[in-house]
């Protein structure tokens, strides 16, 4: 009786460990279907966004924005009409990537530049270190491929709500950033300091909204319009 207990209670055991394993495998089979639908999303928004800035490339008469999503959800067209601007910015980018982008946009020599970079680099954990070398190697390239074009470097906005706690890295890498500016004779716009209300800019606590870009155009309008 003891034995045929044991047996059973064995049994029981092992196919335990077996569903769990057959669980375990699914869901990373699962996940792993995810993750190549949403990179196949992103590659098709990719070729969709490179065959338009073919269409539409940038001109030296151009002023180009470029930066993370902050940017590209920046409705510039709207709000400064009458100015030929260009957007380049792309979602999820880090200071590194603008770096791999940089090149081919100076190649046009745009009349001015736009840089807004790095809330990225603080959501992924990047050292500030890492953010401000490519920030240097950007600066680097502008004022070696198209040393006309009037550069300007935009400071990180703060996170609100939820995400404030992220803000003295903000403001570590703002002031390193400044730093960095004055080294090149580049032109820092700081965009921080306007955003003085908390949750009132923001949904999620990253992405700013109407009233955020409203506060932004007010912070750089002189210069997009010079």
């Amino acid at each position: 009786m003891k034995r045929r207990l044991f047996t059973f209670s064995l049994c029981i055991n092992v196919l335990f460990v077996a569903f769990i394993i057959a669980y375990f495998v699914h869901r990373q089979q699962f996940q792993q279907s995810v993750q190549k639908e949403s990179y196949s999303v992103h590659s098709g928004w990719d070729t969709v966004r490179n065959g338009v800035y073919d269409l539409y490339p940038v001109t030296a008469h151009d002023i180009v924005f470029v930066g993370t999503s902050l940017t590209a959800l920046f409705p510039l067209n709207e709000l400064f009409h009458s100015i030929p601007i260009k957007n380049r910015g792309v979602e999820g980018n880090t200071v590194k990537n603008i770096n791999y982008r940089i090149d081919a946009i100076l190649q046009a020599h745009p009349k001015k530049l736009f840089i807004e970079g790095g809330v990225n680099d603080i959501l992924m954990g990047i050292p500030a270190d890492t953010t401000l070398h490519y920030y240097q190697n950007i600066l680097s390239c502008c004022q070696r491929t198209s040393p006309q074009t009037i550069i300007y470097v935009q400071s990180l906005l703060p996170f609100f709500n939820a995400k404030a706690s992220l803000n003295p890295s903000v403001q570590f890498l703002n002031k390193r950033v400044r730093s960095l500016c004055a080294k090149y004779r580049v032109h820092y716009i700081d965009l921080y300091s306007g955003f003085i209300f908390p949750g009132i800019y923001s949904v999620d606590g990253i992405h700013v909204n109407a009233s955020g870009y409203r506060v932004w155009v007010e912070r750089i309008k002189n210069e997009v319009s010079d």
